[in-house]
């Protein structure tokens, strides 16, 4: 029979001790059973929930060791789940709000973060957009407000914003892991940081990485005929090179649709910020930019017009429209987000330290990519066998279970069959023009199927 999923994913953890690395496998089991479940209720057992509040506080036990692991099995389905030479490292940050923890305090005592924890995740995503892990995962708790101008005057290594630079580098060292794969990190308006830029070509000499960020900012541009040059005007003044139909995915409320895109490109070289010209080490960067405006008019909020910078060479129409395609996929790492939320119930926990919660929510990070992981590979890869995610008793419970009837299968259900019984248990109707189910409904059939396959133990024996 299979292994079940936690001790194959945790295979390599390095805890000091076998007896944490069963609990560690334990309580994945346990929270993956029952995601919006709190400590106590996913456990069951006094004994179990005692072992697990024992194991967040024990100081062998490192949020880092726990992601490593979950790490060297991303190499795995890298190799299992990748039909193209191209992989998709998705960053972005998240705010985790403790409100209903009274007892707890983090961060800077009366400030707005007072009770919150920050998280910063990249997801290796591969071009069918299957979600294969994180390979970095940064937590801090933000200990004050600053000013603004004195924010500005300290090194990158000092500042919040450093953290996409810390990405970029784990970036590079799957990379290095994977040598045949180019990997393209993707980040949305906050990551349009200039050391970033410098950080990915620095990168480059070494590494077949590349960066591909929405523009916030109207950067400077050096020009041929002398100061003056922007972004925005410049890219205006170039002639579109055509129009480009795309579908940006669903979002949580937001379905998904189509837009008519007007697109434009231009090589430009930005240069350093006006504020920073007094480091002389600093030079101009050399990339490519690409805007995207909507054709249909709507309301101002709701009009898409993108400019997106990237190291990647936009060289002609179809090189534009690919970093178009490339971007849509930065949703993913926000539908991550929503699961870790919504589906794990992180900002329920009721640890008391900031060590606990971070063990803790290495967990559950990987419990939300797990769930998101069923999702897309039931979407992109419906055909695939059952038995690579699901073991005997599972099939044959759940089809029993679904279809009414003692019998198992008479064929191998595929992975599609497995996701939608899954999700019918959540709450799916699975009707006609359903479509594929979403995480929530496969979450809450998670929960569900466990006590499903323990009665049936129970009565079959």
């Amino acid at each position: 029979m299979r292994r079940s999923w936690a001790r194959e994913e945790f295979e390599t953890v390095e805890l000091g001790d076998k007896r944490l690395k069963s609990r560690l496998v334990d309580i994945a089991e346990a929270f993956s059973s029952h995601p919006e479940a709190s400590i106590p209720q996913a456990t069951i057992e006094w004994k179990r929930t005692k072992g697990s509040y024992r194991f967040f506080d024990n100081k062998k036990v490192k949020a880092k060791k726990i992601l490593e692991a979950h790490q060297n099995s991303n190499l795995k389905r890298a190799n299992k789940y990748t039909t193209t030479k191209r992989l998709f490292a998705i960053q972005d940050t998240t705010e985790i709000k403790y409100a209903t923890h009274p007892s707890l305090e983090l961060g800077h005592g009366g400030s707005l973060w007072g009770n919150s924890l920050f998280l910063h995740g990249t997801l290796i995503v591969t071009e069918e957009h299957i979600p294969l892990g994180l390979i970095d995962q940064q937590v801090w708790i933000r200990k004050e407000v600053g000013v603004r101008h004195k924010k500005r005057e300290r090194p990158i290594e000092q500042k919040e914003s450093y953290k996409w630079l810390k990405s970029i580098q784990a970036t590079s060292l799957f990379q290095e892991q994977k040598t045949d794969t180019h990997v393209v990190s993707i980040c949305d308006r906050e990551g349009d940081v200039y050391d970033l830029f410098a950080e990915v070509k620095a990168q480059q000499e070494k590494t077949a990485i590349d960066l591909l960020v929405r523009s916030a900012w109207n950067r400077r541009l050096e020009e041929p005929e002398g100061e003056g040059a922007h972004l925005i005007e410049t890219l205006s003044k170039q002639a579109p090179v055509g129009q480009y139909t795309l579908t940006i995915p669903r979002n949580g409320r937001r379905k998904e649709r189509s837009l008519k895109l007007e697109v434009r490109y231009s090589k430009v070289t930005i240069k350093p910020p006006l504020n920073r010209s007094k480091e002389k080490h600093l030079m101009p960067i050399e990339l490519w930019a690409v805007e995207a405006k909507e054709i249909q008019e709507r309301s101002k909020k709701e009009c898409v017009k993108w400019r997106l910078l990237t190291t990647y060479e936009v060289s002609d129409f179809e090189s534009a429209k690919l970093m178009l395609d490339w971007y849509t996929k930065r949703w993913i790492i926000e539908e991550y987000f929503r699961v870790l939320k919504s589906g794990c119930a992180i900002e329920e926990r009721q640890l008391r330290t900031s060590d606990r919660l971070e063990n803790c929510l290495a967990i559950d990070s990987i419990i939300a990519w797990r769930i998101l992981f069923l999702m897309y590979i039931g979407r992109k890869k419906p055909d695939l066998p059952a038995s690579i995610l699901f073991n005997k008793i599972e099939q044959t419970v759940l089809y029993g279970f679904i279809h009414k009837t003692p019998k198992p299968p008479p064929r191998e259900p595929s992975i599609e069959d497995m996701m939608k019984w899954l999700a019918k248990l959540g709450g799916f109707l699975g009707r006609k023009n359903d479509g594929f189910p979403g995480a929530e409904v496969l979450w809450r059939g998670s929960w569900k199927l466990p006590d499903i396959i323990a009665a049936w133990s129970i009565f079959s024996s």
